[in-house]
């Protein structure tokens, strides 16, 4: 009898080391594996994608992506790539993706930086908001476009567009006063329906133009002898 109580005691002490050894594992199975322990076959890599490349100024987009292999907790950095900046973080969830928001002020190229690797690159295009309104359309006289541009441009140029039923007759190219406004007179040599249009075009933003609602000349009565306005116009 006292060498099975004996065999007994010796397999209760087995099964109990057992458990123990077993329950201090499981903790550890459950951490993230640490990147240098991550297995020699599984290739590393960061993806970036971009829910909108073109988008206005102002305007916001959301930047994401993923690691390879699938690896919680991981720093990302977004890196603008011509300036060599950091422009937003975030940390990597349970499979290994991320996700941030960015507002370009410019027309932009991003990676994704997981230290030593970088993702290829994503292109943001920024629109500038432009503004332009069509004034004082009379035959013969100067119409007047006023208008505006966001951001401000210093020392550069804007074309702008004055068109009769969809047909440009005369093209400027005007300088921004500064930096910002637009301000154009534009003789009206014909009646009709005529609109004003202004095209920016940058080589730190993407191009934007804007069109006035349509004007129309309206026609004199004129006859033998009349003294108008438009009369004084048509003789100019």
């Amino acid at each position: 009898t006292a060498l099975v109580t004996s065999k007994q005691r010796a397999l209760l002490a087995t099964v109990t080391a057992v458990a123990v050894i077993l329950a201090l594992a499981a903790p550890a199975a459950a951490k993230p594996v640490p990147r240098s322990a991550r297995g020699v076959g599984e290739p590393e890599m960061v993806t970036l994608k971009t829910g909108r490349s073109r988008l206005r100024y102002g305007g916001s987009t959301r930047l994401y992506g993923r690691i390879r292999p699938r690896t919680q907790g991981e720093t990302i950095e977004i890196v603008d790539v011509d300036r060599d900046t950091v422009v937003a973080t975030d940390s990597t969830g349970s499979e290994g993706r991320f996700s941030v928001r960015y507002s370009p002020r410019k027309n932009t190229k991003l990676v994704a930086r997981w230290t030593p690797l970088t993702s290829d690159p994503v292109k943001l295009r920024v629109e500038p908001i432009v503004s332009v309104k069509l004034f004082n359309v009379k035959l013969f006289g100067m119409a007047e476009i006023r208008g505006g541009v966001t951001p401000r441009m210093s020392g550069r140029k804007i074309t702008i567009k004055l068109t009769r039923w969809g047909r440009v007759v005369e093209r400027r190219r005007v300088r921004l006063k500064k930096g910002r406004w637009i301000r154009a007179r534009i003789r009206v040599t014909k009646p009709g329906g005529h609109r004003a249009k202004a095209v920016m075009d940058s080589p730190d933003f993407a191009m934007a133009s804007a069109r006035s609602s349509r004007r129309r000349t309206p026609l004199p009565r004129v006859s033998i002898g009349a003294r108008s306005r438009y009369v004084n116009l048509l003789e100019k």
